[in-house]
C-alpha cells in the first residue's frame, strides 16, 4: 500500500517541468555519462557474449553465405579488432590515431581470397581517408598486397 502511494507521488513529481529540466541537466554532465558507460561494460552488458543465434537481432532468414558477404559474423568482427589492436589503433599510412574513423583493410581482396579473410597478416589498419584514397586509385575489387605496398610507398606522409 505504501509503495503504491510512493509510486503515485513520484510520477506526479517527476512529470513537472522543473523536475524534467533538473534531470536533463544531470544527464548532460560528463560524470553521469561516464557512470552510464561504465555500467554497461563487459559482463554487465545484457548483450555480452551473445553471438550468432543467441543474439536477439539474429535473423534466421539470412543464409550463411549472405552473412559472409555482408561481413556480419563474429570471426570477421574479431579479425577486425585484432588488426586494430596489432596496429595500435593507428592508420599505417598517415599515422592518424584519433579513432572512430578506422577501417580494417584486407591486403588481398576479401572476395578473391576467401581463405585469407580472417588471417591477421592479411589485414592493415587505415583511416577512412587513406582507405578511400586506396580504393579510388586501385578500385574496389581484385586488390592485392602488392598494390598496398605500392600505395604506401607513394603516399607516406
Amino acid at each position: 500500500e505504501r509503495r503504491i502511494e510512493t509510486s503515485k507521488r513520484a510520477k506526479i513529481n517527476l512529470n513537472t517541468k522543473e523536475a524534467r529540466q533538473k534531470l536533463s541537466e544531470i544527464m548532460k554532465t560528463e560524470e553521469y555519462r561516464k557512470k552510464q558507460s561504465l555500467s554497461k561494460l563487459g559482463e554487465k552488458n545484457g548483450m555480452y557474449g551473445k553471438y550468432g543465434i543467441l543474439n536477439p537481432y539474429f535473423n534466421p532468414n539470412i543464409s550463411i553465405q549472405e552473412r559472409m558477404t555482408k561481413r556480419n559474423y563474429s570471426t570477421y568482427r574479431i579479425w577486425r579488432f585484432k588488426v586494430y589492436k596489432r596496429d595500435n589503433f593507428t592508420c599505417q599510412c598517415c599515422g592518424d590515431d584519433k579513432g572512430h574513423n578506422l577501417n580494417a583493410h584486407h591486403l588481398n581482396c576479401y572476395s578473391d581470397f576467401p581463405t585469407q579473410r580472417s588471417k591477421l597478416e592479411n589485414g592493415v589498419c587505415l583511416c577512412e581517408n587513406c582507405h578511400k584514397l586506396f580504393h579510388k586509385i586501385y578500385g574496389n575489387k581484385h586488390n592485392t598486397k602488392e598494390q598496398f605496398v605500392e600505395f604506401i610507398n607513394n603516399n607516406k606522409y
